[in-house]
């Protein structure tokens, strides 16, 4: 009897662990196409509500027949994403403020992205990158992208070209 009841508290407990929620990552993606000449993909990776990690790639070109521009811009919450960039995730009034460091940039001031997770999407504001570390001559990084995730449509907004 006493074994019985004892097998029986084993399964109870072990059943608990198994129902308890393992977090999932999901992966969204799109692309874009602008003015006949830009176009991009972006990629996000989202776990338990909270952005993991991204990869943005831009694209430009030329008017004439050549070699095109891009752009390029990545963040990586568990391990850094570009070499030489060391990067400082943190959690703003329901934003994620993922900042960059270069130790070998002229720049003074730290770049960063502005991240935010609704229900309906992601946005990410690129406003405080330095277009001159992420671009090549001619091309430029948006002003801000949103991701649907449930049309994986981008909408795009870039600076005046």
């Amino acid at each position: 009897m006493l074994k019985r009841k004892l097998i029986l508290v084993f399964v109870f407990f072990t059943s608990q662990f198994a129902l308890a929620k393992v977090p999932t990552e999901k992966i969204y993606e799109c692309e874009y196409k602008l003015r006949g000449y830009i176009s991009g993909e972006i990629s996000v990776s989202v776990r338990d509500g909270k952005l993991q990690n991204f990869d943005y790639e831009g694209y430009f070109a030329p008017l004439r027949p050549g070699a095109g521009f891009a752009c390029g811009w990545s963040g990586n919450r568990s391990k850094p994403s570009m070499a030489g960039i060391e990067e400082k995730w943190e959690e703003q009034g329901g934003a994620t403020k993922i900042t960059y460091y270069d130790k070998s940039s002229p720049f003074d001031e730290s770049d960063f992205v502005m991240a935010k997770i609704t229900k309906s999407g992601i946005s990410l504001d690129f406003r405080k990158i330095h277009s001159g570390m992420a671009c090549g001559a001619g091309a430029a990084m948006p002003t801000s992208l949103y991701l649907s995730f449930s049309s994986k449509r981008c909408k795009v907004r870039m600076p005046d070209l």
